[in-house]
């Protein structure tokens, strides 16, 4: 039974001292006895590993391991985070975000049926208030291949997925744009069976120090844009040839 599986979280850090605290008690208040916290730390020069090991002891019952990360940017921080994941079903998080209370239990349900779950998330700023109820996600009716190749839908803080996708998903190529970009593409391409929550179930915090630009225009030149979508477009035919071959 879906629910009786067990959770890897997997969570790449930075410099994250500001928040991380709020968010993995928002986490760890969720998991059962033998689910799991991985953090892949990539050389924070600030209180992050301390804030680590204090939610590690106020969830003793909880297991949390807290790695060096390889410090080749964001994507291979959350790879060798996953890398290291045990668990039956994978959630990437963040390290400034918060998830609300039925956010593990409504995605564990949805899993049942799926092997990867996305859902939406309230835009709040750095004190959590939500902006008139916005939101990441107006309108994710078609989580299809080519459209999510024009603008990509998979934000890897709303993505949870099975361990099973990790089968022709991994390694991530060295020159993907982002990592939750590339395994939604893979779980599509493969026809892994995903599925859309339309409920909000965290808060996705934007303070002006976020790694990744989702809800605010990107900065990227068409140029830098075109080769990004040729990039992942080679490399999923790639993983389709290593399958097929």
């Amino acid at each position: 039974m879906t629910l009786n599986r067990r959770v890897s979280v997997c969570i790449a850090t930075y410099n994250g001292a500001p928040f991380l605290e709020e968010q993995l008690v928002s986490i760890a208040s969720q998991l059962r006895a033998d689910d799991e916290i991985i953090i892949s730390d990539d050389g924070s020069q600030d209180d992050t590993l301390k804030i680590c090991e204090l939610v590690k002891n106020t969830f003793p019952k909880i297991s949390t391991s807290i790695l060096s990360g390889p410090q080749l940017g964001v994507s291979k921080n959350f790879e060798n985070a996953i890398l290291a994941s045990t668990g039956d079903y994978i959630f990437l998080s963040d390290q400034d975000d918060v998830w609300l209370p039925d956010k593990l239990h409504t995605f564990l349900e949805a899993l049942s049926h799926a092997d990867l779950v996305l859902s939406n998330a309230y835009i709040v700023d750095s004190q959590l208030n939500i902006n008139h109820n916005a939101v990441i996600f107006q309108n994710v009716a078609e989580l299809g291949f080519f459209k999510n190749i024009i603008r990509n839908n998979y934000v890897g803080c709303c993505l949870a997925f099975r361990r099973n996708i990790l089968h022709n998903a991994l390694p991530f190529p060295s020159r993907i744009p982002m990592h939750d970009w590339w395994l939604g593409l893979i779980a599509r391409s493969f026809n892994y069976n995903t599925f859309y929550i339309d409920k909000p179930l965290m808060l996705y915090r934007r303070h002006g120090a976020n790694v990744s630009a989702t809800s605010e225009g990107s900065k990227s030149s068409l140029y830098d844009k075109a080769n990004w979508r040729l990039y992942l477009l080679s490399r999923i035919l790639f993983r389709w040839l290593k399958a097929i071959f």
